[in-house]
């Protein structure tokens, strides 16, 4: 492929999937019980729908922390500069699209403004184009941009915003 233009959707899960993974396994020891282990898709399914609630306060702890942790930011700015490094040389330029986490968006302080301040020096450090849709999202009502209230995912009206944003952005 030849991109004139790659566009990185960047979410603070991005961090590690080492890190995840991790996550993981500490959850399960809170909960002192592993996930029913099933070859039913619907069941892991709707039991990781549940999961998710159960331990969304405790995502948001280990999301805030994973980011303190000199380790995982290595990794994370290493795969950067890599893929940085990757897309120079075949010439397109790297845009990043920072989302923040629609759930803890809804909340009046939003958490996770630390990380996304940290990210914003990285970029600008190494000369990335990023554009961070906190604000934008934080001018609508959070709630509406996300898919459902149990996926915190951005809706197509979220989507609007961040096509809008991206487009001015490329002009």
């Amino acid at each position: 492929y030849q991109p004139d233009l790659v566009i990185w959707d960047y979410t603070l899960n991005d961090i590690s999937h080492g890190a995840i993974f991790e996550w993981y396994i500490s959850m399960d020891k809170k909960k002192k019980r592993t996930l029913i282990k099933t070859p039913s898709r619907f069941i892991n399914y709707i039991q990781n729908k549940l999961w998710k609630l159960y331990s969304s306060e405790a995502f948001v702890d280990y999301i805030l922390e994973i980011y303190q942790s000199d380790r995982y930011w290595h990794e994370l700015t290493l795969y950067l500069k890599r893929v940085n490094n990757l897309i120079k040389e075949k010439d397109p330029k790297l845009l990043i699209l920072k989302f923040p986490q629609l759930d803890a968006l809804e909340k009046k302080a939003y958490v996770f403004k630390p990380i996304h301040i940290k990210l914003a020096k990285y970029f600008k450090h190494s000369n990335i184009p990023f554009i961070d849709f906190t604000d934008i999202f934080q001018e609508n009502d959070p709630s509406s941009l996300k898919v459902h209230y149990l996926d915190a995912h951005p809706n197509e009206i979220a989507h609007k915003l961040i096509a809008d944003k991206v487009i001015k952005e490329i002009r």
